[in-house]
């Protein structure tokens, strides 16, 4: 992986539009551009993890925190998104004969410099300060060693780490620390079929036996990293009549921590000297988008001349293309890199993702 460039951050906006009246909802990852309306400025990371967590964090069953002082990860799964893409199309009715228009816009970009290498090494480094925020807050932390060693653990249906998912809107590694495997929770819908190899029956009855072969209330942490967010156009399907029609895909370039699927689930019925109850755990789930306020990329307009896009154009970046939609099906297929230099990407990362652990961790330091 490439070192990533010491730049200011700004947001990057690519509109990539045709001629067409509608066209596709948003894909996940579009949830960013909703949550941001809420927090659109960069996350500080100055602030008290305390206070913030207030604002950023929903919790669940925050009881179930109450008490705890021996834990153990057996998972910390990191999933850095290295390609997004998105569609948008859209159809106008035909008005006269030979009348309507077709249109479509496929964007795609690629996150150009890193390697799992360097994936593996900030999961690592998440890992590390996350254990050593507990520990600082009292509680005690169990070996991976003898996480990996318990009977339980291997029951899991464990994938090798780094491991790759390629889907439709994106591809992403997943990474957990330190030679650990990792596995998806039942449902996931990030796995073909959703995981379903999995069921919500022994996924409980395996943290029973693995908390108290540990005697350790279990702490699953996940933290999902992404680099762009495409949003495409909203204006629906057949919603006029004309022989044009617009579609159009809007893309945001900014390191950000993904709301909703990040989270933390604390499983406290699991130790020796508990009562287990099934899903009795209680989840700490990010509201809003932790998202950088540095600028990391610089982008390559891979679908023409590849020609590297100036510094000016970086903070404030509007590329526009076009056809006459008239009578006619027209498309458009643009491809981006976005280039980084790996050492500040992992410190960027690895700083705003122990922010996001101070967070979690001050919820279970709030409840001793």
């Amino acid at each position: 992986m490439k070192t990533l460039s010491s730049r200011s951050w700004a947001c990057l906006l690519a509109g990539l539009t045709l001629f067409a009246p509608a066209a596709e909802a948003a894909g996940l990852l579009g949830k960013i551009a909703k949550l941001a309306e809420k927090k659109p400025v960069p996350f500080d990371l100055q602030a008290d993890s305390a206070v913030l967590a207030k604002d950023y964090l929903k919790l669940d069953k925050p009881e179930s925190l109450k008490g705890i002082k021996r834990v153990a990860f057996p998972s910390l799964q990191v999933e850095f998104e290295i390609q997004s893409h998105e569609n948008a199309s859209s159809v106008a009715r035909s008005v006269g004969e030979g009348g309507g228009a077709e249109a479509s816009v496929h964007t795609t970009y690629f996150l150009k410099g890193g390697d799992d290498a360097l994936c593996q090494k900030i999961t690592d480094e998440l890992y590390s300060s996350g254990t050593a925020q507990l520990q600082a807050a009292g509680v005690e932390v169990v070996g991976l060693d003898a996480v990996k060693g318990a009977a339980s653990f291997g029951k899991f249906p464990l994938k090798p780490t780094p491991f790759h998912i390629d889907k439709s809107k994106h591809d992403s590694v997943f990474c957990a620390p330190q030679g650990m495997q990792t596995y998806f929770r039942p449902g996931d819908q990030r796995l073909e079929f959703g995981g379903i190899s999995f069921s919500a029956l022994d996924w409980n009855g395996t943290y029973k036996a693995l908390g108290q072969e540990l005697d350790a209330a279990l702490i699953e942490a996940r933290f999902v990293v992404t680099f762009c967010d495409l949003e495409g156009s909203k204006q629906g399907f057949w919603q006029t009549y004309g022989n044009t029609a617009t579609a159009s895909v809007k893309s945001t370039l900014a390191l950000t921590f993904l709301p909703g699927e990040t989270r933390c689930w604390v499983h406290s019925g699991t130790a020796k000297a508990s009562v287990f109850k099934p899903n009795n755990y209680a989840s700490l789930t990010l509201k809003h988008p932790v998202r950088a306020g540095k600028q990391l990329f610089e982008v390559m307009d891979t679908t023409t001349t590849g020609q590297k896009l100036g510094d000016a154009a970086v903070t404030a970046l509007g590329v526009v293309s076009s056809l006459s939609g008239g009578r006619s099906m027209s498309s458009k297929t643009k491809q981006y890199d976005a280039h980084v230099e790996g050492a500040e990407y992992a410190e960027v990362v690895t700083s705003y993702g122990d922010a996001v652990t101070k967070m979690f961790v001050s919820q279970i330091r709030a409840a001793q």
